[in-house]
């Protein structure tokens, strides 16, 4: 037993002296670390996209090597662009761009090989850019959208690059879906930054969208005159019959709005001419926003009048 303590001893006197020898060596360690381009001047932006990460090649003792690569935050390599201009630049880049101010006793390796990184400037300017919904509405069973989404706002401020912006027509959503909707409803959605080029930077990270929904409801609306409209004689013809019976489906609050008089029904004189038919659907110009319109009878013939009355060769323009 006492032999077996003692080289239980000796073994952790072992591991503990191979650790201290381990501690007084320099080894070498690969890692990927952030690369950072920093005091660009104002006028200045980045047109190129220069890698978010860079290889890199560090010594140091073990401890502070294990140290290193556990600050995944403490670690980068900073490109310092004061002095630039407009066009390409070339960085070297060495232990002045090593960045690791809580590791002192790590120091960068260049090795055989210089590592170097182009990067691309322009002017700097300032654009609009319109917002695009990339998010699905959809309203519950019996009810209905009355108006457009709005998005507030509608186009968001963008800076960058000169050449990069002139590129950036459109600004898009996050995808979201809002199901069931029952009532005026408004969402924040992010805009998605993912996909837009590097160096870009927005004003505004969210848009406000506002949905307006009601319930649905009908309204019927009973003899509204149909209107022949354009160049013809008024005394000779007129529409079979005169009047129809509109049926509309909307939101419930939109149809209490709606006038008779606002109802537009006309059929064009010379439709019956060019499409060589003896009745046509009526066309309907309307302002609200409504979910569907019916119009009935369907159709409506062109009734010539054959008595001694009609004054031949006169013919007027009714306005619709």
């Amino acid at each position: 037993m006492r032999n077996f303590k003692l080289k239980i001893v000796a073994l952790l006197f072992a591991i503990g002296f191979w650790f201290f020898v381990l501690s007084q060596q320099k080894f070498l360690l690969t890692m990927e670390v952030p690369l950072v381009v920093s005091r660009v001047p104002e006028v200045l932006a980045i047109v190129s996209t220069p890698p978010k990460m860079i290889s890199i090649q560090v010594s140091g003792y073990v401890l502070d090597l294990l140290r290193v690569r556990a600050d995944k935050d403490g670690i980068s390599v900073v490109v310092n662009a004061q002095d630039v201009e407009q066009g390409w630049t070339h960085f070297t880049i060495s232990q002045e761009n090593f960045y690791a101010p809580d590791h002192p006793n790590v120091q960068y390796v260049e090795g055989d090989r210089i590592r170097s990184l182009d990067v691309e400037f322009d002017t700097k300017v300032v654009r609009k850019i319109p917002v695009r919904l990339q998010a699905d509405f959809e309203c519950a069973s019996g009810y209905t959208f009355v108006e457009t989404p709005k998005i507030s706002p509608q186009e968001i401020e963008v800076s960058g690059a000169r050449a990069t912006l002139m590129a950036l027509e459109y600004l898009y959503t996050k995808t979201s879906n809002h199901k069931d909707l029952t009532k005026n409803s408004k969402f924040d959605l992010e805009i998605q930054s993912d996909s837009l080029p590097a160096y870009v930077q927005l004003k505004d990270s969210i848009v406000q969208v506002e949905l307006f929904v009601q319930e649905i409801a009908t309204k019927t609306f009973e003899k509204v005159p149909v209107h022949l409209i354009g160049v013809y004689d008024k005394t000779k013809y007129s529409l079979e019959p005169a009047f129809a019976e509109v049926e509309i489906v909307g939101g419930k609050e939109v149809l209490k709005e709606i006038r008779f008089e606002e109802l537009d029904l006309f059929i064009e004189f010379s439709r019956f001419a060019i499409e060589n038919t003896e009745s046509l659907p009526a066309s309907v110009r309307f302002s609200k926003n409504i979910k569907g319109l019916q119009i009935r009878p369907e159709n409506f013939s062109l009734l010539e009048r054959k008595d001694s009355l009609a004054v031949q060769g006169e013919s007027v323009s009714e306005a619709p």
